[in-house]
C-alpha cells in the first residue's frame, strides 16, 4: 500500500513538473513574440513611411500589417494556454484557480538546461519503482497466501495440560463431552472436506500466478519507459544541436533580408518570408528544448526518482 501511494505521489509530481517546463517554455515563447511583433511593428511603419513617400507599393503596407496582425494574435493565443497550464498546476498543488498565479519572474530568462543522460542504467534501479515494487509484494503475499491454505490441511491443535477445552483437569479426560475425545473426528472432517481445501489451494496458486504475471510485465513496462526516454533523450539532444544552428542561420538571413529591402534590391513579401523562417526557428528551438525538460521528467519516473549521479558522464 505504502508503494501504491508512492507511485500515485510519483505520478503527481511528474504530471507537475511537466506542466511548469511547458508553462516557462510558453514564456519564453512568448518572449519570442513579443520581440517579434516589436520588429513587425517597427517594419509595418517603416513601409508606410515608404508608401507615403512613394518609394514601395501598397501591397507592402499590407502584407506588413497582416504580419502584425498575425503576430499580435499568436500573443494571445499564446496566453491562452499558459493560463490554461497555470490553472493545471493549480489544482495540482491544491490551490482554487482563481487563487493561483505563477508570474514571470521580470528580467529572467527561461532556463533550458536538461540534466545529463546516464551512459548506463542498471536494470536493479527498476527495483525502486513504486510500482514494481507493489507489484513485487502482491507476489509475496499471494505466495504466503498458498502456506495458509496448505496449512488448513493440518487441524490446529491447542496441547495443553488439561487435552482440550472442554476438560478442566484430570477428572475432566473421563468427561464423555470433553474435546480432547473428539479430535479424531476433527481430523477426518479436515481430511474428508469433499476437495475444499485443494480447491482453495488450487485457487491460492492460480492468484499467485496471475501476480507473477503482473509482476513481469510492470518490471518489463518499466524496462520500455527507460528505453523510451534514454532513446528519446538522445535523439532531442541531436535536434536541439542541428536546431540551433538553424536558429543562427535564419536570423542572420533575415538581418539580411531587412537591409536588402531598404536599400531597394528585394520585395518586401522576401522580408516576410524570412522573418517567419526566423520565427518559427526560434520557436522550433524552444519546442526541442522543452521536449527534453519533459523527456528528463519521464525517466525520472521511469526509473522512480532522480537518476543524476548514476554513470553519467562529466561534464568535461
Amino acid at each position: 500500500s505504502a508503494a501504491t501511494l508512492a507511485n500515485a505521489r510519483l505520478s503527481a509530481q511528474g504530471e507537475l513538473a511537466t506542466a511548469y517546463f511547458e508553462l516557462r517554455a510558453l514564456d519564453a515563447q512568448g518572449d519570442l513574440v513579443a520581440a517579434s511583433i516589436a520588429a513587425y511593428d517597427k517594419a509595418f511603419k517603416i513601409t508606410t513611411n515608404r508608401y507615403n513617400a512613394g518609394i514601395t507599393a501598397r501591397v507592402d503596407v499590407l502584407q506588413a500589417e497582416t504580419q502584425l496582425l498575425n503576430a499580435r494574435s499568436n500573443g494571445a493565443d499564446l496566453a491562452r494556454q499558459r493560463a490554461l497550464l497555470e490553472h493545471a498546476i493549480a489544482v495540482l498543488v491544491g490551490e482554487a484557480p482563481s487563487q493561483f498565479s505563477l508570474a514571470k519572474a521580470a528580467g529572467t530568462k527561461w532556463n533550458s538546461a536538461t540534466p545529463a543522460l546516464p551512459v548506463g542504467v542498471p536494470s536493479t534501479l527498476l527495483q525502486r519503482r513504486p510500482d514494481v515494487a507493489a507489484a513485487e509484494r502482491n507476489v509475496a503475499a499471494a505466495n504466503a497466501a498458498i502456506g495458509v491454505q496448505q496449512a488448513a490441511f493440518f487441524p490446529s491443535l491447542s496441547l495443553t495440560g488439561s487435552l482440550g477445552v472442554a476438560a478442566t483437569g484430570v477428572s475432566g479426560l473421563f468427561n464423555p463431552g470433553a474435546e480432547a475425545w473428539s479430535l479424531g473426528a476433527s481430523i477426518l472432517q479436515s481430511i474428508f472436506d469433499g476437495g475444499a481445501r485443494k480447491a482453495r489451494v488450487a485457487q491460492a496458486r492460480a492468484a499467485w500466478e496471475q501476480t507473477v504475471a503482473q509482476y513481469r510485465q510492470a518490471v518489463l513496462v518499466a524496462i520500455q519507459q527507460v528505453e523510451d526516454q534514454l532513446a528519446a533523450g538522445q535523439a532531442l539532444e541531436r535536434e536541439a544541436a542541428l536546431l540551433t544552428r538553424a536558429d543562427a542561420a535564419a536570423s542572420r538571413s533575415e538581418q539580411i533580408a531587412l537591409n536588402q529591402y531598404l536599400s531597394g534590391q528585394i520585395a518586401y513579401t522576401d522580408v516576410v518570408v524570412a522573418q517567419n523562417t526566423a520565427l518559427n526557428a526560434r520557436v522550433a528551438l524552444l519546442a526541442v528544448q522543452r521536449d527534453r525538460q519533459v523527456a528528463a521528467v519521464a525517466l525520472m519516473q521511469a526509473l522512480g526518482g532522480d537518476y543524476r549521479g548514476v554513470d553519467t558522464p562529466s561534464p568535461g
